[in-house]
């Protein structure tokens, strides 16, 4: 029985699980706009990232690529607050 129930739920969790094209092309949609912009970098292989979530669902990608983003943004708004403290600000008062 303990058997049956572990075979009935990894056949209920693969169908929800998406094959590596469907993963491609859930990982496009929100990264085309991204490159578009240019704030995805262009060497960002969509493909590959496929190829490495094989067993996520499509909402795991699409909380992947929010993480990524995110990241990425507080990232950048970090880079900024330093170069500003370091040296923007001092050097109005110097003058």
């Amino acid at each position: 029985m303990k058997h049956f129930c572990a075979l009935a739920v990894l056949q209920y969790t693969r169908k929800f699980l998406s094959d590596e094209i469907a993963r491609n092309q859930i990982l496009k949609i929100p990264t085309t706009r991204m490159k578009e912009s240019q704030v995805m970098d262009p060497d960002v292989d969509i493909r590959e990232l496929a190829t490495m979530a094989e067993n996520f669902s499509g909402a795991e990608i699409g909380g992947l690529v929010k993480s990524a983003s995110s990241f990425a943004f507080n990232r950048h708004v970090k880079i900024r607050i330093i170069f500003a403290l370091e040296y923007l600000i001092p050097n109005q008062f110097i003058g």
